[in-house]
């Protein structure tokens, strides 16, 4: 089973320390363009930690890889990131 995980891996892929692939490479796109859709995603992206039957958290701010922290306004988030309410005036048409 081991050896039948190990033949996709890419030469580059092996290099980084990757030694198997469980799973088919795939991008689900979806083009946000309702303040409804993306606090909908938003709440799917925050709260997927919370949601397992073994969660890696139990509320979606405990989770250090999360940017729901920064969303709720609390400190000490580990990554900054750029808050979609802060892009809406930007045009992606350029």
């Amino acid at each position: 089973m081991l050896s039948e995980l190990q033949s996709p891996v890419q030469d580059k892929e092996r290099a980084k320390g990757q030694k198997h692939k469980v799973f088919q490479p795939s991008f689900d796109w979806k083009l946000c363009e309702s303040e409804w859709f993306i606090e909908q995603k938003l709440n799917y992206i925050h709260n997927n930690p919370t949601a397992k039957s073994e969660p890696l958290c139990l509320r979606a701010i405990d989770f250090k890889h999360s940017s729901a922290r920064q969303y709720a306004r609390l400190k000490n988030y580990k990554y900054e990131v750029k808050l979609v309410y802060e892009m809406q005036d930007i045009n992606l048409e350029k």
